[in-house]
C-alpha cells in the first residue's frame, strides 16, 4: 500500500513463483497491477532460496536499465510499465 501516493510499493515474494500482470489476464496473477503499458502476464518473479530472478516478457525497468532477464537484489528499484517519473 502506497499511503504516501508516492507511486511506489514494496513487496515480499513467497517462495517459488511470482506471476505479475494486470487483474483481466486470462492467466492467474499474483500480483495484479494497472497503468499505463501493463501487460496481462507481464514478468514472472522466481524466489529460490531468498534469491530473485526476474524474466520479463513487457517494459521493466532495474535500477533504471531495461532488463529482460536478470536478477534482483535487496534495494533495488524496479519499474513495470511504460509510466513512471
Amino acid at each position: 500500500m502506497d499511503s504516501l501516493f508516492s507511486g511506489r510499493a514494496r513487496y515480499m515474494f513467497e517462495t517459488g513463483k511470482t506471476t505479475i500482470g494486470r487483474k483481466d489476464a486470462t492467466t492467474v496473477i499474483n500480483l495484479c497491477l494497472g497503468g499505463a503499458g501493463v501487460d496481462m502476464v507481464h514478468c514472472e518473479v522466481t524466489n529460490s532460496e531468498n534469491t530473485l530472478f526476474m524474466k520479463a516478457t513487457g517494459t521493466v525497468l532495474v535500477n533504471g536499465v531495461q532488463e529482460y532477464d536478470c536478477a534482483i537484489h535487496h534495494g533495488d528499484v524496479v519499474v513495470i510499465g511504460s509510466t513512471h517519473t
